[in-house]
């Protein structure tokens, strides 16, 4: 899994990764659970999940598929920010996704 994969960031690592290994499933998750772009869209073994890092209810049950998450959730400016802290979005964020993914192998 990918998060943030509306970005610019996961969106190029999701087509490089699976152009790259087409026999393993690449799932993309972001708040609007679509992709950034078209060609991603294109690559059979690429798919879109809608969910919030700083909401583990809406991705809890789509981890019970997922091996591993690279997180590309955060910001570099706080002032970029007008609904959610720095903080929020630079540890809260992967810190849920990390406890979450954990307490599956529990």
């Amino acid at each position: 899994m990918v998060t943030g994969s509306s970005g610019y960031v996961a969106n190029y690592i999701m087509k490089t990764f699976a152009k790259a290994n087409p026999s393993i499933q690449v799932v993309g998750m972001s708040r609007s659970g679509k992709a950034r772009e078209a060609e991603t869209e294109s690559l059979p073994n690429v798919s879109y999940v809608s969910g919030n890092c700083l909401e583990p209810e809406t991705f809890k049950k789509t981890l019970e598929d997922v091996d591993s998450i690279v997180h590309t959730v955060g910001t570099l400016l706080p002032s970029s920010l007008p609904q959610k802290s720095y903080k929020e979005m630079n540890f809260d964020a992967a810190v849920n996704m990390a406890r979450e993914l954990n307490a599956l192998g529990d």
